[in-house]
């Protein structure tokens, strides 16, 4: 099961949150700022999968210049997909 929030736009970020057969939380990271803020923003995802709970999952992240509380919205988001999805 996977779910995805967010556009690919100036300031926004598309997150992609999937299961996978494994316990690890995966995260990949495009951005056209990785040199900048690559690093922050696994950081921030893994730090919010932790925060969740959650484990077996990869995150994919397209970064379009999405500040921290963008990031933080676009994840709970996806986390309330997913939660309403398995509810069903």
């Amino acid at each position: 099961m996977a779910v995805t929030c967010g556009k690919n736009r100036k300031g926004d970020i598309s997150l992609t949150i999937e299961n996978i057969d494994s316990n690890d939380i995966e995260i990949v990271v495009e951005s056209k700022y990785e040199d900048l803020f690559g690093k922050h923003i696994r950081e921030l995802l893994r730090s919010l999968a932790t925060e969740y709970e959650l484990s077996g999952i990869r995150v994919t992240a397209i970064d379009m210049g999405a500040w921290d509380y963008t990031i933080r919205a676009r994840f709970k988001a996806c986390v309330d997909m997913l939660k309403s999805r398995c509810e069903s």
